[in-house]
């Protein structure tokens, strides 16, 4: 049994160690040959459609500390590595495929490569990705009592987009968590212009937010207002949608409106100032 335990042990560092190397691949330092061969080592052919999902525990710090915080000297570090790899164990029986790579890349924390050579192409592979996902979410909920946040990356067909892919899901991971606080699972696709509003300087940010949005910060129901023109903008600029989804009624949302564009001066019947505004809106909720 020692022994059997300690190849599983080897087994999940080289796995740990292949995930690290294709999160940082340079195809000028580092010929594709070299990582398929390792892949095929340990049993992953590479070439395959893939799809990388990483998956945060949520509070795991503050469940670690309160392990660490009871009498005992390695009891809590014993129950945090068995929670550990109950999950891991828990997420390989999800995302069962021979082919689906997944391994623990720190606290709390885990990535997987999930194959999609099957789907019929790219919108299929990911709502396929999707649908594990919140299966994933329910089994470590009932089984672990542990809350979970994923972010899922986008297609990828070769070790350079399976790279971009690793790092869209990341960035899909942290946006969500700050943007999206009543969901656990978030898609890379749904967060490309905050991403691109992000590449800006600071200094352009801040001054595209103060031309736009400070007398509108300055009311004292600015988060209402905010959350108002972003819902508009993202139904459509349909007041009835809008309304429906804030749970508000109509004459509510146009006075919202109207508020807003008597504060700041212009009209929102101009959909270029709107969605600017609603840009605007976007970065503020980033906390630039």
């Amino acid at each position: 049994m020692h022994g059997a335990v300690r190849i599983t042990l080897l087994q999940e560092k080289a796995l740990e160690s292949l995930l690290q190397d294709i999160a940082t691949y340079d195809p000028t330092i580092v010929e594709p040959a070299v990582l398929m061969a390792r892949g095929e080592e340990l049993g992953y052919d590479l070439n395959l459609s893939r799809v990388a999902v990483v998956v945060d525990l949520a509070r795991f710090a503050d469940l670690a500390n309160s392990f660490r915080s009871h009498a005992g000297s390695s009891r809590p570090e014993l129950e945090l590595q068995s929670l550990k790899v109950g999950v891991l164990r828990t997420i390989k029986e999800v995302f069962s495929g021979d082919q689906d790579l997944a391994t623990s890349i720190g606290t709390g924390k885990y990535v997987l490569l999930h194959d999609v050579w099957t789907a019929e192409n790219s919108a299929a592979a990911l709502q396929q990705t999707r649908m594990l996902c919140h299966s994933l979410v329910e089994s470590i909920k009932s089984r672990h009592d542990m809350d979970v946040n994923i972010g899922i990356g986008m297609l990828a067909r070769s070790i350079s987009e399976l790279r971009m892919s690793y790092h869209d899901a990341w960035g899909a991971l942290q946006l969500g968590k700050r943007l999206a606080r009543n969901r656990q699972i978030f898609q890379a696709s749904e967060f490309r212009v905050q991403e691109l509003l992000l590449t800006a300087s600071y200094s352009s940010r801040k001054g595209f937010l103060q031309a736009l949005l400070q007398p509108i910060k300055e009311q004292d129901d600015w988060e209402d207002l905010r959350l108002t023109i972003l819902t508009w903008c993202e139904s459509g600029y349909n007041v009835a949608s809008a309304s429906r989804t804030l749970h508000i009624h109509k004459n509510t949302l146009l006075y919202r409106l109207n508020k807003i564009e008597r504060i700041g001066g212009q009209s929102l019947k101009d959909y270029r100032h709107a969605f600017a505004v609603y840009l605007a809106c976007l970065l503020d909720e980033l906390d630039i």
